[in-house]
């Protein structure tokens, strides 16, 4: 729609709104489309780095596509500006950041450590906290003293580094793998063989304990068909997930027998919760192993589970009573030695509970209308007040 007057409406006009006359097609190009285009090339291309302006001899404006512009144009990656970093560690355990430094490093650098202040320098404190805190986000030990001897101009302390070093050990003294493969050997003479075998060795990880190495998981497929090759005939155990195979069998005296010199991991935790190990190499299932494993929480039905799965066939009954014997934790309770008051009728038994020199001193027996129970510190008041009323008392039961 084209607006060639002035706005008139059949009320009032209070804001006294009119519309210029429309220009021709090409005034209005170069108002409105043009405009936009100056407007563009002039301030934010050329804040971006893209173009620079200028002024041609004949007063009009020029353009001039710069280098980062031409390989935005191509598609091409711009060249990497990072600034030499500029970084002191001090024995104190301080970290100074000094211009130039990229950002790329005081990211680094506020992973491993603390940041103090950033003002015209950038001030940091490397702590045991920090430490382990860029641990758990996956920055070992060697990494952090890499960065720091690749950043900083002057050399690292020997006290930072040793320190440290020894923040790392005790981080991982304990450590917890998820999901990772594991190389559990017989001894750890088989161990060191594998180590020293040139085509397995680059396929181990670390070595966790003296008979078992980690195998990272894209390596495990590659490494169980060398040992094959080896003649070395490896057992694969796939997890828990797996149905059990039988793994072992339990004579009647709890002695167990593996099918494997090296049983599954699985299967020996199982067992040593339940069994001892003899001095012979023996394993075996004992009321000694028993009691333990109760007073570990483990009930008989617990015991029994593991048991029954890795067993070949069903467990001997003498296996199962001497579980159920012994994996059971039976209480406190009192063994002691009372005489037995027997009377002719229930009638004089209530009487004697009631008289005030007999009754403090027995007891009804629940279940029997004529006996009480004596404690022993009461038999002889008991009996000499029996006897003074014509009771005969006898030796044997009436």
């Amino acid at each position: 729609m084209t607006l060639n007057t002035p706005y008139r409406d059949s009320g009032s006009n209070p804001l006294n709104w009119t519309f210029a006359p429309s220009l021709d097609e090409e005034r209005g190009w170069d108002l409105v489309e043009g405009g936009l285009i100056r407007v563009v090339i002039g301030q934010s291309l050329h804040w971006l780095g893209v173009v620079d302006v200028g002024q041609a001899g004949t007063g009009g404006a020029a353009i001039r596509v710069t280098e980062d512009g031409a390989r935005l144009l191509c598609d091409q990656p711009l060249p990497a500006t990072a600034s030499a970093p500029h970084i002191v560690v001090q024995p104190n355990f301080q970290i100074f950041a000094f211009e130039p430094t990229d950002e790329s490093v005081l990211f680094t650098l506020d992973q491993l450590a603390d940041r103090v202040r950033a003002e015209q320098v950038v001030e940091y404190h490397l702590s045991r906290d920090s430490v382990y805190r860029a641990q758990r986000a996956g920055l070992d030990v060697a990494a952090i003293v890499a960065f720091l001897e690749r950043v900083s101009t002057v050399p690292l302390p020997q006290n930072v580094r040793r320190s440290l070093e020894e923040w790392g050990a005790l981080h991982e003294r304990v450590v917890v793998h998820r999901g990772v493969p594991l190389l559990h050997a017989v001894d750890a003479a088989t161990l060191d063989a594998l180590y020293a075998d040139s085509r397995v060795a680059p396929l181990l990880g670390r070595r966790v304990a003296p008979t078992a190495a980690l195998v990272a998981p894209e390596h495990l497929a590659a490494l169980h068909k060398r040992l094959l090759d080896g003649d070395r005939l490896p057992a694969l155990s796939e997890g828990p997930e797996r149905p059990a195979q039988p793994a072992f069998a339990v004579d009647g005296d709890g002695c167990i027998s593996f099918r494997q010199r090296l049983p599954d991991i699985k299967v020996l935790q199982a067992v040593q919760q339940v069994a001892d190990q003899e001095a012979g190499g023996s394993t075996r299932v004992t009321m000694h192993s028993l009691q333990r494993a109760a007073a570990q929480g483990l009930g008989a039905d617990d015991i029994l589970a593991p048991l029954e799965r890795f067993h070949d066939g069903p467990l001997p009954a003498e296996v199962v009573q001497l579980v159920r014997r012994w994996a059971k934790h039976w209480g406190r309770g009192v063994l002691a030695a009372v005489t037995l008051l027997q009377v002719e009728s229930p009638e004089v038994l209530a009487d004697l509970l009631a008289d005030p020199e007999v009754g403090p001193h027995i007891r009804r027996l629940d279940g029997a209308a004529t006996v009480a129970v004596v404690p022993g510190d009461g038999v002889e008041c008991v009996r000499s007040v029996l006897q003074a009323r014509g009771m005969q008392l006898a030796d044997h039961p009436l």
